[in-house]
């Protein structure tokens, strides 16, 4: 490992990993106070930063990602061997976020169906498991060198399955060391019905269903869209919508 990816991989940690640890734990204290809409935008937060975590450990660049989860997630994929073991609902859950988190001014409709968190958690948990550096070699007795790889991930995979995820220890995390420290004063906001993290092993936990759903001013009134829009920004899509939606009125 050269001199520049040992700092590369120490700024992927401290300004990355441990800063979407921080996230996550936001995400979930807004989730348990019924601030749904920055609930998504911290989740989202949290993901962006795990992903791009995981590009520099893999030597990859994540500049020009912007917010789009979709493109770190495809760029993460095209690292050789790395074989994601993300389950369908994760997935899903993902999708969904990197829809409804960056909708932070309420651009498009928003809205939870309930139990979010529980995704979250799922979710988090199983992205950090790849938040460290996988693709190292070590020097071995008779002097040859093995890339451990293959090795490292073997060993992430075996957790996915795991009855007691709780057990995962990611070595130097930020969440591990909260979990070790009782009187932390964010330690509640993150063991607080989470099966995923704490000392203890949860089989059940009880969250409010929090589900919301917010129609913002103009899609409630899309005539007033045009005037709104000389004042305000609004991302491309949503300017393409209103576009597309005056074209089909017009011509009706």
């Amino acid at each position: 490992m050269n001199d520049s990816q040992i700092y590369i991989n120490s700024l992927a940690t401290s300004s990355f990993r441990n800063v979407a640890d921080q996230d996550y734990i936001a995400a979930r204290i807004c989730y348990k106070n019924g601030l749904m809409l920055q609930f998504a935008w911290m989740a989202h937060q949290a993901i962006e930063k795990y992903f791009k975590a995981i590009l520099l450990y893999n030597k990859r660049s994540t500049k020009n990602l912007n917010h789009n989860l979709k493109k770190s997630l495809n760029r993460i994929n095209s690292i050789e061997n790395i074989a994601l073991d993300f389950s369908d609902d994760v997935l899903k859950f993902i999708s969904y976020i990197d829809d409804q988190g960056p909708n932070r001014y309420l651009e498009k409709q928003h809205y939870t169906r309930g139990m979010e968190i529980i995704s979250l958690d799922k979710a988090v948990w199983q992205i950090r498991r790849y938040c460290k550096v996988i693709n190292h070699t070590v020097k071995l007795s008779n002097g040859d060198e093995k890339n451990l790889m293959l090795n490292e991930l073997d060993s992430i995979h075996k957790w996915l399955n795991s009855d007691k995820p709780h057990k995962f220890i990611l070595v130097g995390g930020y969440l591990e060391k909260i979990i070790n420290k009782p009187k932390h004063q964010q330690r509640e906001g993150l063991i607080w019905a989470n099966l995923y993290y704490g000392k203890k092993q949860k089989n059940y936990v009880k969250v409010p269903r929090n589900v919301t759903m917010v129609n913002p001013v103009h899609i409630r009134h899309p005539k007033y869209f045009n005037d709104i829009e000389k004042v305000v920004h609004f991302p491309k899509e949503i300017r393409n919508y209103f576009n597309e939606l005056q074209a089909t009125e017009e011509s009706e």
